[in-house]
């Protein structure tokens, strides 16, 4: 398992590489990582996180439900909603939701701090200027960080409370 741990941190590496230059996900680089996990399942019985295949499909559906209303109101992208099945189906159902929630709260803050950037050089030597306005926080480059800490930390949860 150390082995597919270490091509799925390079995997959400290259992730967030595509979506910070990009703007985008490819859809093949999400579809290896679905391919690495599935293999995963079929060799090894388990997942990455040693969790089953029913619980790994389950996550997938969570991750889908979760950000599929962020892509209806135009907040994320589709590739971040497909990134989110491909993220459940590899951590399984209990991190996946953790996942969402500390993800959110990452984003969060970095949209936060993105505005007040964004504020910022607004009022700087290029006032006025459109370039800056309708630009949105790359999520998949916000979300593969805490991705791979959990791939490779677990619940944390858990870790918090001593269980």
């Amino acid at each position: 398992m150390l082995i597919v741990k270490l091509l799925l941190t390079g995997w959400a590496a290259a992730v967030a590489a595509a979506d910070l230059r990009c703007r985008r996900i490819p859809n093949w680089l999400q579809g290896v990582a679905l391919l690495l996990v599935a293999g995963c399942y079929w060799v090894a019985g388990m997942g990455p996180v040693e969790n089953g295949v029913v619980s790994g499909a389950v996550a997938a559906i969570v991750g889908f439900a979760a950000l599929l209303p962020g892509y209806w109101l135009r907040v994320l992208g589709a590739a971040d909603v497909k990134l989110a099945v491909v993220v459940g189906f590899t951590l399984g159902t209990p991190l996946t939701v953790e996942w969402l929630l500390f993800s959110a709260a990452t984003l969060g803050l970095v949209s936060l701090a993105w505005i007040v950037g964004r504020q910022a050089r607004r009022n700087g030597p290029a006032a006025g200027s459109v370039s800056t306005l309708h630009q949105r926080v790359p999520a998949g480059a916000v979300m593969m960080p805490v991705f791979a800490l959990m791939l490779w930390t677990g619940s944390w949860i858990e870790v918090a409370h001593g269980t």
